[in-house]
């Protein structure tokens, strides 16, 4: 054939679109266009491009929206029984109770690979978000912990409490989708009815407006391009949340700027809309780059769902003690060691508070200048001179002790704790207590005081949080990892962590760039373990030591129990790895510790 066919691929996440620009590369015979977006934006993406392609391929949901949406064939990207398979093995290597849930195309396939497997995992077939979010409730009424999911239940899952491992395609299914693709294009050879949509833009008034319907169709603007996309895209996202109020007021970060929000709902016949009035923000906000950045819910919750410490028996605790405050959203002090990521703790906290509408302003102490200092004091249009919001200060020991004072003094002056909810934390150096500052400001702001736990205290969460980690960084890299190998993960487990979780990240993320089969080996753990070790030297604390106090009036067998049972629990109860550790088969360590 003369003529190529022109593809386009809306991916739903990160991984599928590095897979499919990867693909593209492979197929000369092909002009194939990779975009990112998922559902409502991948919809969105593909009525704008599509006049220019033959063939759109897409995945479940996002595939459903997109064919009621652009003339053209729409191909879904089905998932194979090895892309299943290896979701069920990362779920089974987190060790907790797990379903799987997704598009019908998915789960069907699920089905009967579960009947193949003899398997007991159940498998929901799901095709919205309000299914989607009553199954995740219900599932985790039943004490499940962990599900499989496509990309509609991802998000929903995080907010239920429940680990979510993404189902995602292989290149043999897209492989498979691109040839069906070209099967379809060959046979028809239709034209593609080219549909020209021109909006004129109309410029009135002294701000920028936006108006969308209830579904997030964009019915009227003022903007125009790219900056429309992304102001859309922004604004899409809080359509449910604006539906629910007759007046809200929030800020949106677009090309770099930031813009305070109103929105206004109009319930009128025949059809009721969104009215957004967008202006610049006098904050001088950057991206974070001077210290003060201004979130929502949903930054908050991205970035948690991205979190190491958003999994494992520790952190369903914190979730259970943040939804207890829900109806008092008192102020709150942060104490723990340096990289135990106390800011994804103050996201938890501002996520399940009654405030959690309003905006959540972030002050970083290590990165502010004297601008933005004397911004906080003295202006008005500073943060603490607003209400209702949350606002978290954190790294609070990098400010000189006048400063502590100076700001201690202006909440206080002006009743700002009172009038809105504080978040503090206060880092400490290893195996140390918490600043003096940490007490004052909770004894002054009547904060109730969080101690974050280091990483070595909570060991028995390592390997599910090394487990849905790897899924994070899989996505990300668009890798196919399945699990740590027994070795590696009592590696792991062994390592004292004195930059604590955010360290972990470090290592787990060196070691999945440099792994190119299935599994993370120990070579490769013990090879980073060891320039980790060099970058922070191992200290000795005699009290938390794993070494074996020996009582020499005990017998010999009395003695080997001991050993066993302290080297078992550092290999977190696996005994195959406990037995090669100590040089015996695993069966004369059984007969050891079970000897009368």
């Amino acid at each position: 054939m003369s003529k190529k066919i022109r593809i386009l691929g809306i991916a739903p996440y990160e991984g599928l679109k590095q897979l499919m620009e990867e693909y593209a590369c492979q197929r000369k015979d092909l002009d194939f266009v990779s975009l990112l977006g998922s559902m409502e934006e991948g919809a969105a993406l593909a009525k704008e491009y599509y006049s220019d392609f033959d063939i759109i391929i897409s995945r479940a949901n996002t595939a459903d929206l997109i064919k009621k949406s652009v003339p053209i064939p729409v191909i879904d990207l089905g998932i194979g029984y090895y892309d299943i398979l290896r979701c069920l093995k990362t779920a089974e290597a987190t060790h907790t109770k797990f379903a799987l849930l997704g598009h019908p195309s998915l789960t069907k396939a699920a089905q009967t690979l579960r009947s193949l497997l003899k398997a007991e995992f159940p498998v929901f077939s799901i095709s919205d978000t309000a299914t989607a979010l009553h199954t995740l409730h219900t599932l985790s009424a039943q004490n499940y912990q962990t599900v499989i999911c496509d990309t509609v239940a991802y998000e929903a899952a995080r907010k239920a409490g429940l680990t979510p491992i993404l189902l995602t395609s292989s290149a043999e299914s897209l492989e498979t989708a691109v040839n069906h693709a070209l099967y379809l294009w060959e046979i028809s050879q239709k034209s593609v009815v080219t549909l020209s949509m021109l909006k004129e833009t109309l410029k009135t008034g002294f701000g920028d407006y936006l108006l969308l319907n209830e579904n997030g169709t964009l019915l009227y603007s003022t903007l125009q391009g790219n900056f429309l996309q992304a102001i859309q895209t922004q604004l899409q996202k809080e359509v449910p949340s604006c539906l629910s109020k007759e007046r809200r007021s929030f800020f949106i970060t677009a090309a770099n700027k930031l813009y305070a929000v109103s929105s206004r709902f109009v319930d009128t016949a025949p059809e009721s809309y969104l009215i957004f009035c967008l202006t610049p923000s006098k904050l001088p906000v950057n991206h974070s780059k001077y210290g003060i950045s201004i979130l929502n819910r949903e930054d908050t919750q991205n970035t948690l769902t991205t979190s190491i410490c958003n999994t494992g028996s520790h952190a369903k605790k914190l979730r259970k003690d943040a939804k207890s405050m829900k109806k008092f959203s008192p102020n709150l002090m942060l104490t723990g060691e340096y990289g135990t990521e106390e800011d994804c703790l103050a996201y938890l906290y501002y996520i399940d508070s009654k405030l959690h509408n309003h905006p959540l302003y972030k002050i970083n102490c290590d990165l502010l200048n004297e601008k933005n200092w004397n911004f906080l004091i003295n202006s008005f249009h500073s943060p603490f001179t607003d209400n209702d919001n949350t606002i978290y200060i954190s790294n609070l020991q990098k400010l000189s002790a006048e400063k502590q004072k100076w700001l201690l003094s202006v909440i206080l002056d002006t009743n700002a704790h009172v009038r809105n909810r504080f978040i503090f934390s206060c880092c400490k150096e290893y195996k140390k207590p918490a600043p003096a500052v940490a007490l004052e400001y909770a004894n002054a702001l009547d904060c109730i005081v969080i101690p974050v736990a280091p990483l070595r205290e909570q060991k028995t969460d390592l390997p599910s949080m090394c487990a849905l980690y790897i899924n994070t960084l899989n996505e990300a890299f668009g890798k196919q990892l399945i699990a740590l190998d027994d070795d590696a993960i009592c590696a792991l487990t062994e390592y004292d962590y004195p930059g604590n979780h955010a360290q972990l990240k470090r290592i787990l993320k060196q070691a999945v760039i440099k792994t190119n089969s299935l599994y993370l080996s120990n070579s490769v753990i013990q090879d980073i373990l060891v320039q980790e070790r060099q970058l922070f030297p191992a200290r000795i604390d005699t009290a938390s030591s794993s070494c074996i106090q020996l009582d020499c009036n005990l017998s010999l067998d009395e003695i080997n129990r001991c050993v066993i049972q302290q080297v078992l629990k550092n290999c977190n109860g696996n005994q195959s790895v406990a037995a090669r550790k100590l040089g015996i088969s695993r069966t004369t360590l059984w007969r050891s510790l079970n000897r009368g």
